[in-house]
């Protein structure tokens, strides 16, 4: 598979103010533009850094999960290979390979390439869907990582999808999939917070996706014939009750959230909105909902699973 190289913005779909995925079969939901991937102001004294929003997204995920990167009872080893899906900006993978020995290997994957950083000796980048991997990798990765895809993969998808992933880990390899909205499902404690989750439900299944996917994903690793299931779930405050971190968590929600305003409107609103200038009176009834609802959060599940030995 060649490593893309140059801009891809000639290859993708406009739609409004907002620049959509144009991969061949994907049906990602998230725009690709230079709004999302724009950077923000951090102040962490004594310094001042600037994330990408799906850098940030990374970074509360991160601390979410103690600053653990890797959950399933593996170390990658000098000689073997860590493969990400869905790498975007690589923010996992990056942070990973600068944890390890030498020697390890890396790739990222991803159906839009705009987002890739610059590749590296260990560190390389691909455009590529996790449902069709490249034949040559078979048996190829001691552990395979993906992240927050229910807005990409179609319900049809998520089989065939673990079974490439299945394919190209090595015997007794892991894989660790990580997705928002673990049961019990509550990005809040209000009625706009229900009336967002039944939106997004809609939305996801009016274009194939599975909204609260990680109901499913037991079902789905069992099928795949993947063993030693361990699921290690948390919760993230939103909103300013919870302080600094609260609101780091509520912004980048309300960042997702306004990212799908356009496919939104584009089928009607479902009865909740109707104009742009609805969508976004809705989004600030949310911001403000969580920030006056002590127990508001947002729900993260990670599954980590084996490949069987034979």
């Amino acid at each position: 598979m060649p490593r893309a190289t140059g801009d891809s913005t000639a290859g993708a779909t406009s739609d409004d103010a907002r620049t959509y995925h144009s991969f061949p079969g994907a049906h990602y939901i998230l725009p690709a533009d230079e709004l999302e991937k724009e950077s923000f102001i951090l102040n962490v004294w004594p310094f001042t850094c600037r994330l990408s929003r799906l850098n940030r997204q990374h970074r509360l995920i991160k601390r979410a999960y103690d600053d653990k990167l890797i959950w399933a009872p593996v170390n990658p080893v000098p000689g073997s290979a860590v493969l990400d899906c869905g790498t975007g900006t690589g923010a996992w993978l990056l942070d990973l390979a600068d944890q390890v020995p030498q020697g390890v290997q890396f790739c990222g994957i991803d159906t839009e390439s705009r987002f890739f950083p610059p590749s590296r000796p260990d560190v390389e980048f691909i455009t590529s869907s996790v449902t069709a991997l490249p034949s040559e990798w078979s048996s190829k990765f001691q552990l395979v990582h993906q992240r927050l895809l229910a807005v990409a993969l179609k319900a049809s998808e998520w089989p065939h999808a673990l079974l490439e992933i299945k394919r190209v880990l090595v015997p007794e390899g892991w894989a660790q999939f990580e997705e928002a909205g673990a049961e019990p499902f509550n990005w809040g404690a209000g009625p706009v917070t229900a009336r967002f989750h039944d939106m997004m439900s809609k939305l996801n299944a009016s274009r194939g996706h599975i909204w609260n996917v990680t109901s499913h994903i037991p079902g789905f690793l069992a099928d795949a014939g993947f063993v030693n299931v361990r699921t290690e779930v948390r919760g993230v405050p939103l909103g300013k009750w919870a302080g600094k971190a609260g609101c780091e968590n509520r912004d980048n929600s309300i960042d997702f959230i306004r990212a799908v305003r356009t496919p939104v409107l584009k089928v009607g609103g479902f009865g909740y909105v109707s104009t742009g200038d609805e969508f976004d009176h809705f989004v600030a009834e949310l911001k403000d909902e969580w920030d006056n609802t002590p127990g508001s959060k947002q729900n993260f599940a990670i599954f980590s699973v084996q490949k069987p030995a034979s």
